[in-house]
């Protein structure tokens, strides 16, 4: 009864604000740490040889009291040159090279060769193979994909099917994470996502989308060793963005539905299935955002989205809450008065309903988007 109630209120907030909105109009989606977002993918359309450098000095810090998941901080720096080839004009090619290390630890947590082929068919079509575009650029919500993936996960290797069309695009692809020989003592692993977007309704005065998005897990494989069951796990979300610009400000408002499905034939968590609501709302001006949201999830697991949206403890399986409900919080600032460099901070704050206690996380990030272009042929 009590959800309902919220469920109610919210849905009457969200239809108030469109209507009592009017004005030039552009849907957007509201996500996390876009401001993240590197631009070199589009390097190769405007040049036929250059070279990017992408560097982030990050510090994030996660204070969570919740006996689920506990508290961290990340502090470190990423590093990801690039050399870009149009080869054709429906074919490009990227080379480089990505490295993050976080300070304090003496090992480099992440070094990886990068190798992307982006061929287009046709307008409508590309195809990506070997290293994806990936992390923020998928643009899924934030319990589908953890937005700190840009600095723990941050390159993904496999195949890639992206659609642009005027009223419906789609991102569909597969990121293989771990290979598998005869023998080998460990299973494969895979994801598997789609972020596909309806825009209903496109013109000088509203817009509207509505997204669908994915996310399926997979740890297996026939020929490994491994003692260990099958595990196929999937997360799927579908709702409604609207965004309505007056002004120099965009108001945001959107609602999802998600769900949670164990699709393994051995069940190793302690919930099979479930479902959470998340609702939305958004003011952004040129260098700042505020929004204010609220999430509800009733036995709801993510496979790859923030783990604060977890309902149980993954050291303790039994350690689990039904029903989790907070109001979510954010504010960023961004300054980028020097070209190709970006300032953003940015606060996160969740109050938890049935717990009664806040948890929050901020962030500080120095971000380069250097592009050089290179007048001869190599």
């Amino acid at each position: 009864m009590v959800v309902t109630k919220y469920f109610f209120r919210l849905r009457l907030i969200f239809w108030l604000f469109l209507f009592l909105s009017t004005s030039n109009s552009s849907a957007q989606q509201l996500l996390t740490m876009q401001y993240l977002k590197s631009d070199s993918a589009r390097v190769t359309e405007q040049l036929p040889y250059a070279l990017s450098f992408q560097n982030i000095l990050f510090f994030k810090n996660n204070e969570y009291f919740t006996k689920l998941w506990p508290g961290y901080t990340l502090i470190g720096n990423s590093l990801n040159p690039l050399l870009h080839i149009r080869l054709h004009n429906r074919l490009d090619a990227v080379a480089g090279f990505h490295v993050v290390y976080f300070y304090g630890d003496s090992q480099v947590y992440y070094l990886s060769p990068v190798w992307r082929l982006r061929f287009k068919p046709n307008e409508h079509w590309t195809i990506v193979a070997g290293n994806l575009h990936s992390a923020l650029q998928h643009n899924l919500l934030e319990p589908m994909y953890n937005p700190e993936q840009v600095f723990l996960h941050p390159q993904e290797k496999g195949l890639q099917f992206l659609y642009q069309g005027h009223s419906f695009s789609t991102d569909i692809w597969i990121d293989w994470e771990k290979f598998i020989l005869w023998g080998d003592a460990f299973q494969e692993w895979f994801t598997q996502g789609t972020a596909s977007t309806f825009r209903c309704v496109q013109n000088d005065r509203f817009s509207l989308q509505i997204p669908l998005q994915s996310i399926i897990t997979h740890h297996g494989g026939q020929i490994d060793v491994a003692d260990k069951g099958v595990e196929t796990l999937a997360n799927v979300a579908m709702g409604y963005s609207a965004s309505i610009t007056k002004n120099g400000r965009q108001w945001i408002a959107e609602q999802y539905l998600l769900g949670f499905f164990d699709l393994s034939p051995q069940k190793q968590y302690p919930f099979t299935g479930g479902r959470a609501f998340l609702s939305q709302v958004a003011i952004k001006m040129p260098r700042t955002m505020y929004s204010l949201g609220y999430w509800y999830g009733d036995y709801f697991l993510t496979a790859k989205g923030n783990p604060l949206f977890n309902q149980y403890n993954p050291a303790n399986l039994f350690d689990i809450e039904g029903q989790r409900s907070f109001v979510l919080g954010h504010f960023e600032v961004s300054n980028n008065s020097i070209r190709q460099f970006r300032f953003t901070a940015a606060l996160d704050v969740y109050y938890d309903i049935f717990n009664g206690f806040f948890e929050y996380s901020y962030g500080l990030y120095f971000q380069l988007n250097q592009f050089y272009s290179i007048k001869h042929k190599l």
